[in-house]
């Protein structure tokens, strides 16, 4: 892991169980670099899926952790507001982190979701900028 001097951005990078080939990459924007989705879905294409990873009680709203899936191998993180099992996808959405990872959705869960009980269940085909209704993730005991 690695921050940038003078920011608050940083990466990571983690490796399989033997540690000879990184399987995912993670890099944190820093929150005066704003990002909004719209800017990346015109130069990257739309999603293919929408999953809520998280969601906490914030400054007195419920605030999700959301990620939007692409499936050659990139997810976007974003923090956005729900209300009643709903999140709300919008082109001004910030962009907070970008994830790498083998491509597929079958990458995505193999080294982002393999905690996760009810994934698939989940998982939210990207409708367009919309509000979604979603599955609280439970994690594997």
């Amino acid at each position: 892991m690695w921050d940038f001097t003078g920011s608050q951005s940083g990466a990571k990078a983690q490796t399989n169980e033997g540690g000879s080939v990184i399987d995912r990459m993670y890099l944190a924007l820093d929150p005066n670099q704003i990002v909004r989705l719209e800017e990346v879905i015109q130069t990257y294409g739309s999603p293919d899926y929408v999953l809520v990873v998280g969601c906490y009680n914030g400054n007195w709203e419920l605030q999700c952790t959301i990620h939007l899936i692409y499936n050659k191998g990139l997810a976007l993180e974003l923090a956005v507001q729900s209300r009643h099992d709903k999140v709300d996808v919008a082109p001004g959405s910030h962009v907070d982190c970008i994830w790498f990872f083998p491509p597929g959705i079958q990458g995505y869960e193999d080294v982002m979701a393999s905690t996760m009980l009810n994934f698939s269940e989940a998982l939210i085909k990207w409708e367009g900028y919309a509000e979604y209704t979603y599955t609280v993730l439970q994690q594997k005991p």
